[in-house]
């Protein structure tokens, strides 16, 4: 506590966690003091409510205004009477306030136990009706008990900057619940924009899986090609709290391999129009290869959990051969074979079953941000006949209409997709790295006062034509 060190440092990393989970526990047992005094006032703003119901067989129930009367249900609660403002009041004892307003000036801290006694005489100030109740001695007895018990706790404290700040340790305890409150709120604003996507799934035909691959947007046929579908297919509006309308533009599909694949069931192109579709996160992909014979040719095909379960079983019951051709079940997260039949055999030279131009776009597809540099490379392959701009709308759209925590991609290396059009530019660009870092280890030069030397108009960053 005096902010001594034993000099052990196993035994003060231990002290220290020890106080800090003793400190959390009391302004737990704090919080819990507070809802118990709550409910003091709040039986009894109750009691006010209940008795003025008009609901038969409650005790000292007020007859004179029956529930069923609509208007005289609500008139008790207005004008300048005594009654009506303990009613009034009653109801907003019952209500927690979400306030996130900062005052002008810095509050007077103040004794906790102070504050628990100002709260709890105010507030049953405010519901004391007598002619309708009395305070009971349950609830004077529940008052002196918690009080006793926050003052307890509070005066182990050294002194009284110690009790202030526990106040205040609890102000901040209630400003992150606020704060959760308004982020969750935020999550339900975002959920309302775009259409689920979590219907009936149309079943298919499994014996789509020993033909050729066929994939096509017509006729509801059950595949067809990642490059037919965009996330935001023409120009969408809401409006938002605040009453603003919102606006987002139209997203071009974008030129994926044509053998990249996915399912209708786990996006459909002929989906309701009235807003974005939620998508689902890509998890399993069926690697499949249609003949043995020509391991490079190859389509990956997109599925929900559900399709993937079903392939799944196709797959035990055909493990010895499904006629040319082979398959196998992939983990995006993991990159690897989750089931395969006997036939399938990885791509060649890769390291790991997702590690192909098709995997890496898949990955794009899915919002992954955090790419190796090689499949980067390979995304770059993959996207080879897009441009930067498009790549970069079709991305943030993807991403927006996923749940994810950070969508944010300027500090993550998928940011080289937006950057370099092709693979060759980023080869270029990385050979080009590379013949500065080796110059400057052979002269032996000190980065720092290279870069130094280089920054001409000396304001500490290095613009394009200094370097």
């Amino acid at each position: 506590l005096d902010a001594k060190f034993s000099g052990n440092l196993v035994q003060d990393v231990a002290a220290w966690l020890l106080l800090n989970g003793l400190r959390m526990e009391k302004l737990q047992f704090l919080q819990l003091c507070t809802q118990n005094l709550q409910t003091v006032w709040r039986q009894r703003a109750l009691e006010n409510l209940l008795t003025a119901s008009g609901v038969e067989g409650i005790p000292d129930v007020n007859t004179t205004c029956a529930p069923r009367d609509v208007r005289g249900g609500l008139a008790r609660f207005h004008g300048d009477g005594a009654e009506a403002k303990i009613l009034r009041d009653s109801v907003q004892c019952m209500v927690d306030t979400v306030d996130f307003d900062v005052p002008n000036e810095i509050p007077t801290a103040e004794n906790f136990v102070e504050t628990l006694k100002k709260q709890c005489d105010l507030k049953m100030d405010k519901t004391a009706n007598p002619t309708q109740l009395v305070t009971t001695k349950a609830q004077l007895d529940t008052k002196v008990i918690v009080l006793k018990q926050a003052s307890d706790a509070t005066s182990t404290s050294p002194s009284e900057e110690a009790q202030t700040k526990l106040g205040s340790e609890m102000t901040r305890e209630k400003e992150r619940e606020q704060e959760q409150q308004k982020q969750k709120q935020q999550q339900q604003q975002s959920e309302m924009q775009f259409a689920p996507n979590e219907g009936e799934q149309t079943p298919w035909p499994a014996s789509l899986l020993f033909e050729s691959p066929t994939a096509t947007t017509q006729n509801n046929f059950p595949l067809y090609p990642l490059s037919a579908f965009s996330p935001r297919p023409k120009d969408f509006s809401w409006q938002n709290t605040s009453g603003t309308t919102v606006t987002v533009s139209r997203v071009s599909p974008l030129a994926f391999p044509a053998t990249v694949l996915q399912t209708n069931n786990f996006a459909p192109l002929d989906r309701d129009l009235t807003a974005p579709l939620r998508l689902k996160n890509v998890t399993l992909v069926v690697d499949w290869v249609p003949d043995v014979s020509s391991p490079t040719e190859r389509v990956s095909l997109v599925v929900t959990l559900s399709e993937a379960e079903a392939i799944r079983g196709l797959i035990h019951r055909n493990r010895t051969g499904m006629g040319q051709g082979a398959m196998a079940l992939l983990s995006v997260a993991h990159n690897s074979v989750l089931d395969a039949t006997e036939q399938y055999a990885p791509p060649p030279d890769t390291e790991g079953p997702m590690v192909t131009s098709s995997g890496a776009c898949l990955r794009f597809w899915n919002g992954d941000m955090f790419l190796t540099e090689a499949e980067t490379q390979l995304l770059l392959s993959g996207l080879d006949k897009t441009n930067t701009e498009d790549r970069r709308q079709f991305f943030e759209a993807a991403i927006a209409a996923r749940r994810r925590s950070k969508k944010v991609w300027a500090d993550a290396p998928v940011r080289k997709a937006f950057l370099f059009d092709d693979n060759e530019e980023l080869i270029a660009m990385i050979a080009l790295t590379s013949r500065i870092q080796e110059a400057i280890n052979n002269k032996g030069y000190d980065l720092v006062k290279l870069c130094e030397a280089m920054d001409r108009d000396g304001d500490g960053f290095l613009s394009t034509p200094e370097i």
